[in-house]
């Protein structure tokens, strides 16, 4: 699994987004699940900048920000990969290009 904690206004998470939902439409069929977790922003926000930007993936609405809290997300863009075990197998804060990603990704068992 893969989670993406990003916001819209996020210049660098606005920059490693499309990577992400390319990820998620190649390797979705090879068991990896792409969550893009949008920290603090409402509904009505994120949902037109996705339409927007055509952009077709999971999104969870961490309005709160607990979600962000229990992985240590202090700061985004923040990725954190999840093994086939359910163990943290990666965390990464900034932007990353989508060699360094799949090779996260990779690492936690999705070819």
């Amino acid at each position: 699994m893969l989670l993406d904690f990003w916001a819209t206004w996020c210049g660098p998470c606005r920059r490693e987004l499309p990577t992400v939902a390319k990820l998620h439409k190649e390797l979705a069929t090879k068991g990896l699940a792409v969550v893009a977790v949008n920290v603090g922003e409402p509904a009505e926000t994120v949902n037109a900048f996705l339409k927007k930007n055509n952009y077709a993936l999971p999104v969870w609405l961490d309005v709160n920000t607990e979600v962000s809290a229990k992985y240590g997300a202090s700061s985004i863009p923040t990725l954190v990969v999840i093994d086939k075990a359910g163990t943290v197998s990666a965390y990464k804060v900034g932007v990353h290009d989508e060699a360094a990603l799949r090779g996260l990704i990779e690492a936690a068992g999705v070819k």
